[in-house]
């Protein structure tokens, strides 16, 4: 029973040194130190007071001693219902209790029975491997987006090069038309040299066809 209580008041001091960097029974121990040098201080300086005033001989001098070391045992038995009172506080102001967790402990919150901890396991193993899958799947997806996005690029230039060859072959057309209207303006001037002089009127004004003056370029 006494190593159990023992194993509990370490675990807590542990605990209390996490949090405060001091554990009740350090700080129990420092204050009795303190109290002890006091009190020890307050003795040396009394005996050398009475030494010094009543200039005692080495007699005087034993009994003083003797008399001091007898005040500091007195003293220091009648003040200990005090300090266990002070332990107490000490131990009462230091305790923390068991539902407090501190945050690097916070983990350890929920207890897990080895079947839990075996079946988390397996989840966050099949966690890791859905997370290889999904990393290469975004990799491939990254891939098949940086080559739609040069195809594009690739489709873009060659619409401009359809919009420039059409406009050539529209441009040819034109040209083929133009050249049948020249055509038949000349066979329109050589008709007309093959009869007599005409009139002023009709050299300006010939009663042409519309239809061999086909000039409509964009048909």
């Amino acid at each position: 029973m006494a190593d159990t209580d023992e194993l509990e008041q370490r675990r807590a001091e542990e605990y209390q040194m996490q949090l405060f960097g001091l554990h009740s029974r350090t700080a129990v121990a420092a204050i009795n130190q303190k109290i002890k040098d006091a009190l020890d201080t307050r003795c040396r300086n009394l005996c050398k007071s009475i030494s010094k005033k009543y200039s005692l001989d080495d007699v005087g001098q034993e009994k003083l001693q003797k008399s001091i070391n007898d005040l500091r045992k007195t003293y220091s038995r009648n003040m200990q219902p005090n300090l266990k009172y002070m332990e107490k506080l000490i131990h009462q102001f230091l305790s923390i209790p068991d539902n407090v967790l501190l945050d690097e402990d916070k983990c350890q919150e929920v207890q897990y029975t080895d079947e839990q901890y075996r079946n988390l396991e397996k989840e966050l193993e099949e966690l890791q491997e859905k997370a290889k899958r999904v990393t290469i799947f975004n990799a491939a997806l990254k891939e098949e987006s940086e080559i739609a996005e040069n195809l594009g690029e690739s489709q873009e230039k060659a619409t401009k090069l359809i919009n420039i060859v059409n406009k050539a072959l529209r441009a040819k057309k034109v040209d083929n038309k133009t050249k049948h209207t020249i055509e038949s303006c000349k066979r329109l001037i050589d008709s007309l040299d093959e009869h007599k002089k005409p009139a002023l009127k009709e050299i300006y004004n010939p009663n042409v066809d519309e239809s061999d003056l086909d000039l409509n370029l964009d048909a």
